[in-house]
């Protein structure tokens, strides 16, 4: 994919970039290496101990907050999905290991543990059904017939009360749950207007 990248950014002499989703800064040492100015955004502020370069800690879809007037835009860069840094912290994008169910990548205020505690099973079923889940019916049943008798804190509960082990099929579950709760659909809708 990087050099994917740096061939497009060669081929159609891109200077003056906005990296939206900065990361741990793969990609914008490419940008480094051959743009003139490059304005870096991501939504997690834990992003700031991994890097020396100044970042914007905002949603991407306030990309227009950050432009500089002195040049024009040749390239607005979203790199979709998460990064090491999140899979490997204790916020629950991850069912490998027991943490926290968060899910949070910064810049917002749901948890996933507090929309499994609270929402109604129309609400549960909605997301599951949106993240083409298998099963979003008994997803949502099993969510709150778990909280009955227990609450959601890390991410072993849920996969206690979704009675699922198999990886495939927790995956696309944690990662519904982690798009509705950043509510990634919706940066990308208003990032693509």
């Amino acid at each position: 994919l990087y050099n994917e990248v740096e061939k497009s950014v060669i081929q159609y002499n891109i200077k003056n970039i906005i990296d939206c989703t900065f990361g741990f800064g793969g990609h914008n040492k490419i940008f480094q290496k051959h743009c003139d100015n490059i304005i870096n955004i991501d939504r997690d502020v834990n992003i700031k101990e991994f890097t020396d370069c100044h970042i914007n800690i905002d949603l991407f879809s306030n990309f227009y907050k950050y432009i500089d007037n002195r040049f024009n835009i040749d390239c607005i860069f979203a790199d979709l999905g998460l990064s090491n840094m999140q899979i490997n912290s204790n916020r629950g994008f991850s069912f490998m290991k027991n943490s926290e169910l968060s899910m949070g990548m910064g810049c917002g205020d749901k948890t996933c543990s507090n929309i499994l505690n609270t929402y109604s099973f129309s609400k549960l079923y909605k997301i599951f059904q949106d993240g083409e889940c298998n099963n979003p019916t008994i997803l949502a049943n099993n969510i709150i017939k778990y909280r009955l008798h227990s609450s959601f804190y890390s991410t072993n509960d849920l996969i206690k009360a979704i009675n699922i082990t198999k990886y495939n099929l927790l995956a696309p579950i944690f990662q519904a749950l982690r798009i509705y709760i950043n509510e990634e659909l919706y940066e990308l809708e208003q990032l693509l207007l």
